[in-house]
């Protein structure tokens, strides 16, 4: 691995609030709201593309009632609470994406899908976002970060500490498998089955002890990948987006002032080297044991709303009345990044570039160089999967970079399982063949004729 020599690009700030929330978590959008309430300005990003990350990415709470068992667990008198888990039915993704985000819009709080927070802003505070359009800057008072790993705190200089052994639970949960699964892994069933195209379907929740020190995107996606293949079957029709986890480490030690009446408290969120950055998520100085309790939904969703409320309320109390004077947006390319083998550079196009408020400068540490490739593909859809394997095959070293959870595009992801035009011989026929090889040829999903329709999640 090898690093570029840095440079400094101007990136156009397309926000300028009092509040940021980075994960579109229930947590975080509770605690959005309650933010809002006191009449901060938020914002908030989400690394997938819906809200709910913490339940629609990873399928927790999902398929079992809300767990009020736990003694800090609080009753579904929150609003938000009632709306997500309704008594007459299970909730589903649809309902819970759609309820999150519609009280983000009743608030005209603004939000972006697709967003990664990627550095850490100084005078003035802030991060920087990379999206499909490049890189932009939000400048925030106060963050609020949500994401499972507290990233953006670890990348603003938290410290951490080990709460527990390097082996942690890890859990990944499947729809419609009816057989035995890998020997090292605990299966158990969870009490709400998922509607199917037929009929109700099974869901299996799958625990794993998992060990790693690497907490990188590229560690954390191989672990992912390594549990997706123990747990695989043809008798899935569905599965989780992402892992659910906590972290065997916090951000600090867990406050032994802590008002019983309001568990986990505010001052566990608060991250010791950074006072505008509060972490609402399991890496919370909470004690290992409590940490899954505290991203209970019932207690998540009432703890993020009165981190919101802090968050809010130094945030006001840090405002400045200066208003920022719009300026035209840099257009182009921008280098960020150069070496003796080239340059690496960034759009500053934006979105919106209406919005565009002001520029920041910007000049990252370091921008690591973790392999060379003779082919990248951006995008792993219909046509780019397909690319990438023949590429491979005429012996090229070849990246493909996919922004969801699987390949093959419209024909998976999008649920497109049939072909309504174009040649179908050749490497088409051999794809298709492969996908109906994933089951025998008895199996109730298999299509009457291979070559003009397929299962979709057998083909992913």
């Amino acid at each position: 691995m090898t690093n570029a020599n840095p440079s400094t690009a101007q990136l156009p700030v397309i926000a300028d609030v009092d509040v940021l929330v980075i994960g579109a978590t229930t947590g975080g959008i509770a605690a959005a709201t309650a933010a809002a309430d006191q009449g901060a300005s938020v914002f908030v990003i989400s690394t997938l593309p819906y809200m709910g990350e913490d339940i629609c990415g990873t399928y927790q709470s999902l398929f079992e009632p809300p767990d009020l068992s736990d003694p800090q667990a609080v009753s579904l008198s929150d609003p938000l609470l009632q709306s997500l888990f309704p008594p007459e039915q299970p909730p589903t993704p649809l309902r819970v994406k759609t309820v999150l985000e519609n009280v983000l819009i009743d608030q005209d709080i603004p939000f972006l899908h697709c967003t990664y927070a990627v550095d850490v802003l100084q005078e003035p505070q802030g991060v920087v976002v990379a999206n499909r359009t490049g890189l932009q800057a939000i400048r925030a008072r106060t963050i609020i970060d949500c994401s499972p790993t507290a990233a953006i705190a670890r990348r603003a200089g938290a410290a951490g500490i080990q709460r527990t052994a390097d082996t942690f639970p890890v859990s990944f949960i499947t729809v419609g498998d009816t057989t035995g699964t890998d020997p090292k892994l605990h299966r158990s069933q969870l009490p709400f089955a998922a509607p199917g195209p037929d009929r109700p379907y099974p869901v299996f929740r799958h625990t794993w002890d998992a060990a790693t020190d690497d907490w990188s995107h590229s560690r954390l996606c191989a672990v992912e990948q390594e549990f997706r293949t123990l747990v695989w079957h043809c008798d899935q029709i569905d599965a989780a987006d992402q892992l659910a986890f906590i972290p065997p480490w916090a951000v600090g030690e867990p406050p032994t002032n802590a008002d019983s009446l309001e568990w986990p408290s505010t001052d566990a969120c608060r991250v010791p080297e950074c006072p505008q950055i509060y972490v609402l998520s399991g890496c919370a100085a909470v004690p290992y044991t409590e940490a899954h309790s505290a991203t209970n939904p019932s207690v998540y969703i009432p703890w993020g709303r009165r981190v919101g409320a802090a968050a809010g309320q130094q945030a006001q109390a840090a405002h400045t009345t200066a208003t920022p004077q719009r300026r035209p947006s840099p257009t182009g390319l921008q280098t960020i990044q150069h070496d003796a083998r080239g340059a690496v550079q960034t759009f500053t196009d934006t979105l919106r570039p209406q919005a565009v408020l002001d520029t920041h400068a910007w000049s990252p540490e370091t921008i690591a160089t973790l392999d060379s490739f003779a082919v990248a593909i951006m995008g792993g859809g219909t046509v780019g999967a397909n690319a990438a394997i023949s590429a491979a095959r005429h012996g090229a070293q070849t990246l493909v970079m996919e922004y969801l959870h699987n390949l093959g595009g419209t024909g998976t992801a999008g649920y497109i399982g049939r072909y309504w035009d174009g040649f179908r011989e050749g490497f088409t026929r051999e794809i298709d063949e492969g996908t109906a090889a994933m089951a025998p040829l008895d199996h109730p999903r298999q299509k009457p004729d291979k070559y003009v329709e397929w299962d979709v999640v057998w083909k992913s």
